[in-house]
């Protein structure tokens, strides 16, 4: 079984667990973690630092944005195009990264 199957056998084994989390509802956030939440902010740009463990989490919670390589996450080529549309799940991979590696820069 090639690393990147099994790392997404393994996603989803415990993802609906993770979603079932509270800490990910607005209302038991953070102020900062809430405002990344709020519908109305424009995403500008999306990078994945250094550190990511390819567990799959981004590419399964937001796959239009977000793919697996060997030794790291991507953003998808033209990633840019989809920001609009997918800001909820981007803001929940963000979230959902288990290194937190996933920054977004607001316009």
């Amino acid at each position: 079984m090639s690393p990147i199957y099994s790392n997404i056998v393994n996603m989803f084994r415990w993802l609906p667990i993770f979603l079932k989390r509270p800490f990910l509802r607005a209302e038991n956030t953070s102020p900062s973690i809430a405002e990344s939440i709020d519908p109305h902010r424009r995403i500008a740009h999306v990078r994945i630092e250094e550190g990511c463990v390819v567990c799959g989490s981004c590419e399964v919670i937001c796959p239009k944005i977000f793919v697996l390589e060997e030794d790291s996450s991507a953003l998808r080529e033209n990633a840019h195009l989809h920001f609009a549309a997918q800001h909820e799940a981007i803001e929940a991979a963000a979230l959902g990264c288990c290194v937190e590696v996933i920054k977004i820069e607001y316009r």
